[in-house]
């Protein structure tokens, strides 16, 4: 069960020894929004730790942090950022400071973290370890995330469900009453569980060659991934539109098409189009591996390979003109999905306001190779 199960077995090794002991109690110190002497106080604490997990809360698809925290051992601290326009000039101070440290910094996905507080302005020294790139060294067929990692080795309950509902959807909502401190406490969990996991990663890595080489490895690949995700490519806006003049026309046309078929409006992208392709013009079901019925690009490839050799096969003008229409049917469903899929993927993604578009460069695949996404101000595409 062990090799075949790894997740499960973990979970399932533990069952014995919370049966035996209960849940154990976490004896974690935080510190949570100091501000005035404390926060210097606070500032002096954590530039005297060696290594601290450092971790940011931010509002979705915007720049606007929220909080940094900072952890080491069982000692977190979390500090608030309380301007939502011009920044707060004491929190800012503080960041700094911390960030231009000699302490080690330690991050999970550091990528999005170190992205976001040089929006900012705070520039990151000592980005000594990430333990999402620890995990993928260590087990990259296993989950990379932070719930994952701290399920398997700390004995910490889970948490990661706590703060969700805190995270303001944009920064109009931050200004409204809403739970602050249930955000700033995941905050602190966040760093707590991290090092943790540090602290188990760094025992395994360390003690053996090739994954010492392989995590430094990825670790030195960093800097140029930032510099790739903040420098993006240059978008020819005037090609942009003639591309995009092109894809809604030939949308537009498909679509008369398909219409004129059915003798109504249809969308080709909605789950009814199984009703019309499977019912009306009984063309046999596509399943999934699961059993579920499905209409996806294989499942339209399959069938337009079955429809041309009915075709091929047709004696009478009536029963080819059926065959070409389900052709018909499914050519422009698939014509007008990928049109739509380029134009909203590729064609109309937010850039930035400098002409650029950007992307967020991972090291995650199992196989090694990067991943990207939008960048971190909710911009760009993959």
């Amino acid at each position: 069960v062990g090799n075949d199960y790894p997740i499960f077995a973990s979970d399932i090794a533990k069952i014995p020894k919370l049966l035996k002991d209960g849940i154990p109690e976490n004896k974690f110190s935080t510190l949570i929004d100091p501000r005035g002497l404390q926060l210097k106080e606070a500032v002096d604490e954590i530039i005297s730790w060696p290594e601290a997990t450092t971790d940011i809360e931010s509002v979705m698809d915007s720049t606007h942090i929220l909080c940094v925290g900072f952890g080491y051992r069982d000692r977190s601290i979390c500090i608030v950022n309380h301007s939502i326009d011009a920044g707060d000039f004491e929190y800012g101070q503080a960041i700094h400071s911390i960030l231009g440290s000699s302490v080690k910094k330690i991050f999970q996905g550091g990528i999005f973290d170190t992205l976001m507080l040089e929006e900012n302005g705070y520039f990151t020294e000592n980005y000594y370890w990430d333990t999402l790139i620890g995990a993928h060294v260590l087990d990259p067929e296993l989950p990379l995330s932070l719930a994952h990692l701290t399920s398997m080795y700390t004995d910490i309950p889970y948490f990661k469900d706590m703060g969700k509902s805190a995270i303001p959807e944009n920064e109009k909502s931050w200004n409204k009453a809403v739970k602050r401190n249930l955000l700033y406490e995941y905050n602190c969990l966040d760093t707590l569980a991290d090092y943790k996991v540090y602290e188990y990663q760094k025992k395994e890595i360390e003690t053996d060659e090739d994954y010492l080489r392989t995590f430094n490895f990825e670790m030195s690949m960093l800097p140029m991934l930032r510099h790739l995700a903040q420098s993006g490519m240059l978008i020819d806006q005037e090609r942009k539109a003639k591309i995009r003049q092109f894809l809604v026309r030939k949308i537009k046309d498909d679509q008369l098409i398909l219409n004129s078929i059915f003798g109504m409006d249809v969308n080709a992208n909605s789950k009814k189009m199984q009703d019309k392709i499977y019912g009306e013009m009984g063309l046999p079901m596509k399943k999934k591996k699961t059993g579920q019925t499905t209409l996806d690009e294989d499942a339209i490839i399959s069938l337009i390979g079955s429809v041309k050799s009915k075709l091929n096969e047709c004696k009478t003008e009536a029963s080819q003109f059926e065959w070409l229409k389900k052709l018909g049917a499914l050519t422009m469903t698939l014509s007008i999905r990928g049109n739509r899929k380029l134009l909203s993927s590729y064609i109309d993604p937010t850039i930035s306001l400098d002409g650029r578009i950007r992307s967020t460069y991972h090291i995650g695949p199992e196989t090694g190779r990067l991943s990207s996404s939008k960048y971190v101000d909710g911009t760009g595409n993959n």
